[in-house]
C-alpha cells in the first residue's frame, strides 16, 4: 500500500515538472526602456525696461547692481518741469554723489568727455559747510553762496525741492574758455533727493538747462565712478 501511494506522488510530480517544462525552459521577458523625459522649456528672459531717451548706462567695477535695473530716465512731474529719475540702489556707496554735464551737439560722446569729480575735490571745508547748511534751509526761496577753488567759480544752491525737502546742489555755470565753457551740476549729499532708496529725482536748474540736448550723468562712490549714462534732455520750459 504505502509503495503504490509513493509511487503516485512521484508520478504527480513528474508529470508537474513536464508540464512547467515549456515555462522553464523560456528566457526572463526583457525589460521595456523608460520613456526619455522630454526636456524643460526653457524659460524667456524678462523684457529689459525700454530706455527711450539715451544709451545703456556704462558700467565700472565698483558697481553693485543688476545692469537691468539701473539707468536714468527723463519724467515729467508735473508737466512741464522735467526731471532726471535716477534708478540705482546708491545706498550702499560710501558718499555717493551724481554729476550731469551738458554735452554740446557737436561733441563726441566718448569717454573723453570727463567729470569734475566734485566730492573728492572740492568737498572741503567752507564749501562742506555751506552744502550741509543747506539742508537747515525752512523758507521756500532759493539761496547761493559763491565759492572759487583750484581755478574753478561755482555755487552751491540751497532750495526746497519737489519732495518739500532742503536739499543742496552746486552749479558749475559756463564761463571762459577751456573746460568751464560746459555747465556741469553735482548732487550731494543724496538723501533729500531720495524716493525709496533706489530712486533719485533730480531737478536740474531751469537757467542752465532750458534747450533740447544731451546730458551726460556720472554716478560717484566717493572719488570713483560707479557708472556713467548719456541721455536726450528735452529742455525746461520758461
Amino acid at each position: 500500500m504505502r509503495r503504490t501511494c509513493l509511487g503516485v506522488v512521484l508520478a504527480l510530480g513528474v508529470a508537474a515538472l513536464a508540464g512547467m517544462g515549456p515555462l522553464l525552459a523560456q528566457p526572463p521577458a526583457k525589460k521595456e526602456p523608460a520613456a526619455k523625459k522630454e526636456p524643460a522649456a526653457k524659460k524667456e528672459p524678462a523684457p529689459v525696461k525700454d530706455r527711450p531717451s539715451g544709451k545703456r548706462p556704462q558700467f565700472s567695477q565698483f558697481a553693485s547692481s543688476d545692469p537691468d535695473r539701473t539707468y536714468v530716465e527723463v519724467s515729467t512731474w508735473p508737466p512741464g518741469k522735467p526731471l532726471l529719475v535716477v534708478h540705482y540702489p546708491w545706498k550702499v556707496h560710501t558718499k555717493p554723489s551724481v554729476e550731469v554735464r551738458l554735452v554740446a551737439d557737436d561733441e563726441p560722446d566718448t569717454t573723453a568727455i570727463q567729470p569734475m569729480a566734485f566730492v573728492a575735490a572740492l568737498m572741503k571745508g567752507d564749501v562742506t559747510l555751506a552744502v550741509y547748511r543747506c539742508l537747515d534751509l525752512t523758507e521756500e526761496a532759493r539761496r547761493a553762496k559763491a565759492f572759487k577753488q583750484k581755478g574753478l567759480e561755482f555755487q552751491v544752491v540751497a532750495l526746497k525741492n519737489r519732495l518739500g525737502r532742503a536739499a543742496a546742489h552746486v552749479v558749475f555755470p559756463p564761463k571762459g574758455d577751456g573746460k568751464d565753457t560746459i555747465c556741469r551740476v553735482a548732487y550731494f549729499p543724496l538723501e533729500p533727493w531720495d524716493v525709496d532708496g533706489e530712486t533719485l529725482r533730480l531737478e536740474l536748474p531751469a537757467e542752465h538747462f532750458s534747450q533740447p540736448t544731451r546730458v551726460r550723468v556720472w554716478f560717484f562712490r566717493d572719488g570713483d565712478v560707479v557708472w556713467w549714462q548719456t541721455l536726450l534732455w528735452p529742455g525746461i520750459a520758461k
